[in-house]
């Protein structure tokens, strides 16, 4: 090879290996600005974040997407972990809530290059001590949310250079919210507020922060004058102040359990809202539900189906159906069947055991419940059907009381006068409710009375029907008598 190629190839290695050097120079000139940038960002960003300007921002964000008056205690800063001792809002008339307390606030940022590339401000978890939530109008400012002030454009941070300025984040994406304590707050129409306390839950926003799913469990619910329940597990998702349940466990003191699911869609001026919740109720002891002076009468374990929908916002009209039956029931000192077991002489309609079941279909609007197609039977004994209506207090309804043939023979005749209508293998008579529900009335006792005596004066002209007429009239007289002295 001659003197001059060997200079060309030199030459050309030479080169070829100042360009290497040079590109690999560049290189990390490029990687070393691109780590000064990052760097000077996230140094910038960290700055922001523990700056009074971002606090206001994110209570100004907030405010902005609660419809609510929000302020936030000053944060503090450890890493990329922010905490803060008290978090508050009050909700305006358009807002999903009325007022809104979060103690014992930490947030975990993700301060990630990507996440800046992004534009997103990434909180990968959320921890609260303790939320008040209180949903009640009462509780809400008295005016619309003031859009105009609080969306206006908010100029940058002037401490920063124009490009780090221009990649700070804009938005927010929170992965998970961890409550260890929420209590929620509501009112039901004009009454005293309900309450659902003690509850641990889990909030998993979607993406663009529109929409929620929330996970609770444990907690107990308080209603005025109800029975306090026990959370087991609720699961829903809510947007825009509507609510899709997909399952709901609750167990009463009583160890009942209440499951539900269904939807619930806040109205507008425009259009009201409505709800559709399916439910149902299993091992439910009668004592539970009834009215206090009829504990002691009703005995039995209840299955609940129901049905309730309406307008959320008029809770007075919102309607209850559906059907309930009773296994291993027991009627004991009924009214009906006490003044039957008194006329007839026959202690079984005392205490009915219910081995057959009984069932009925009910609706309720407001205080007003109606019950029909009631069926309860008894070991051949007897049989009651019918329909009754509780308006308030007030009680009214028509029974059908059929009892087996030979049943009433303590008053002779009183079958061929009162129990008429032969059905099923049973003797019927019709029965009329009046009273309230802590004082029935029925008139059996009436007619029960008059057959007494109509059978004594028709059979007069014969000695034993007299005798036994006569000793059936003490008997009645005898144990009417022992009830009125309560003995």
């Amino acid at each position: 090879m001659s003197r001059r190629s060997r200079r060309k190839t030199q030459t050309g290695a030479n080169l070829g290996a100042a360009i290497g050097q040079g590109a690999l120079i560049g290189g990390a000139l490029f990687v070393l600005s691109l780590a000064i940038a990052a760097f000077a960002i996230v140094s910038y960003a960290k700055g922001f974040l523990r700056s009074t300007a971002f606090r206001e921002k994110v209570a100004a964000a907030i405010s902005k997407s609660l419809k609510a008056d929000a302020e936030l205690d000053i944060v503090r800063w450890e890493g990329s972990s922010a905490y803060t001792d008290r978090f508050r809002a009050t909700g305006y008339q358009d807002a999903a809530f009325g007022f809104l307390e979060v103690s014992g606030f930490r947030a975990e940022l993700d301060l990630s290059a990507a996440q800046f590339r992004r534009g997103v401000w990434k909180v990968p978890e959320v921890i609260v001590n303790q939320a008040d939530l209180d949903v009640s109008e009462k509780a809400k400012l008295p005016q619309s949310f003031p859009a105009p002030a609080i969306v206006s454009p908010e100029p940058r941070p002037q401490a920063a250079p124009g490009m780090i300025a221009s990649m700070i984040p804009n938005r927010a994406e929170i992965d998970v919210v961890r409550i260890s304590n929420f209590n929620l707050l509501w009112t039901e129409g004009t009454g005293p507020k309900s309450e659902a306390v003690g509850m641990q839950t889990i909030i998993k926003p979607t993406p663009t922060m529109d929409a929620y799913k929330v996970e609770i469990r444990g907690g107990s619910i308080r209603r005025p004058g109800q029975e306090k329940l026990e959370v087991d597990r609720v699961d829903f998702r809510f947007k825009d102040g509507d609510v899709f349940l997909s399952q709901a466990l609750l167990r009463t003191a009583g160890d009942a359990e209440i499951q539900a699911e269904g939807d619930i869609i806040k109205g507008t001026k425009e259009k009201p809202g409505s709800m559709l919740l399916r439910a149902s109720i299993d091992h439910l002891q009668a004592q539970e539900v009834v009215a206090d002076a009829w504990t002691q009468k009703v005995r039995g374990d209840l299955r609940v189906a129901a049905k309730i929908e309406g307008d959320p916002a008029r809770p007075d009209q919102i309607s209850q159906t559906g059907t309930i039956t009773m296994d291993k029931g027991m009627l004991e000192a009924f009214p009906v069947l006490e003044t039957l077991a008194t006329y007839t002489g026959s202690e079984r309609f005392r205490r009915l055991a219910l081995r057959d079941g009984a069932s009925a279909q009910f609706s309720r609007i407001g205080n007003r419940t109606i019950v029909e197609n009631i069926d309860v039977q008894s070991d051949g004994l007897a049989r009651l059907t019918g329909s009754l209506q509780v308006d308030g207090k007030a009680l009214s309804g028509k029974l059908r009381l059929g009892i087996i043939p030979g049943s009433a023979t303590w008053i002779p005749g009183v079958e061929q006068a009162i129990f008429v209508t032969t059905d099923n293998g049973y003797l019927w008579t019709d029965i009329n409710l009046s009273g309230t529900v802590d004082a029935p009335q029925n008139d059996l006792v009436p007619k029960l009375a008059a057959a007494g005596v109509k059978t004594a004066i028709d059979t007069i002209k014969s000695p034993a029907a007299i005798k036994q007429s006569v000793e059936g009239a003490i008997g009645v007289g005898r144990d009417l008598l022992n009830g009125f002295l309560g003995r």
